[in-house]
């Protein structure tokens, strides 16, 4: 039988001698476990979603904790689960949307390296855009629908690497303009970012110039 005690930064382990089955004790220094990354880093927000930390140098004691640390410094810490030494697993408290730095505290204070998760809404899906085809070189208000738009600070429509503020009428309907982009044949992925950023399904829109939409048929 092998009993651990925590001892500052040591553990005291008693166990038997193998041969003469005596006990003795010995120590054993924790060391700082270092986080690589974590699976997912983009968690759902206000849910305690299950994620696993990649790392190293993990220990399996009962003093093992995940640190998640705000924007604001406060840290809020979870049991952990141990895997390996290159792996645990913890639930994350409940969060709105954020930037969390996420550590692994062998000794249930000290961390070594971090890495970031994302608490975020579910990504908005567009089905259909109204127009889909607009003026090159001008805004122009489009109307989306779609599924899953949540009303947050950052609620954005992108187009590819360009994003606009959307204005929220109900999770399935929003209304963007749209940014000054030059003309094209190409399509311009369109999509909806609830926590301005990430984005889910998007539709082709088409920023074509006056004078092709003038003599094409394209309307005809």
């Amino acid at each position: 039988m092998t009993a651990w005690r925590i001892l500052g930064h040591f553990f005291i382990m008693v166990r038997p001698h193998p041969v003469s089955g005596l006990l003795y004790v010995s120590y054993v220094r924790i060391g700082f476990a270092d986080v690589k990354y974590v699976i997912p880093s983009l968690v759902l927000y206000n849910a305690n979603a299950m994620i696993t930390v990649i790392g190293s140098d993990f220990v399996n004691v009962s003093s093992s904790v995940c640190l998640f640390t705000l924007a604001n410094n406060a840290v809020l810490t979870a049991p952990s689960t141990f895997v390996n030494q290159s792996a645990v697993q913890c639930r994350t408290p409940s969060l709105y949307i954020q930037q969390v730095s996420v550590g692994v505290a062998n000794d249930g204070l000290n961390t070594g390296t971090t890495a970031s998760i994302w608490f975020v809404p579910p990504t908005g899906e567009v089905t259909a855009v109204s127009p889909h085809i607009v003026v090159a070189n001008s805004i122009s208000t489009i109307e989306v629908s779609g599924t899953s738009f949540v009303s947050t600070a950052w609620l954005a429509c992108t187009f590819g690497v360009i994003s606009t503020v959307a204005t929220y009428f109900s999770s399935t309907y929003l209304e963007c303009p749209t940014p000054v982009i030059g003309p094209s044949l190409a399509s311009v992925p369109m999509g909806v970012a609830n926590d301005g950023i990430h984005v889910g399904v998007t539709v082709p829109v088409y920023f074509y110039g006056m004078s092709f939409l003038m003599t094409s048929n394209i309307f005809k």
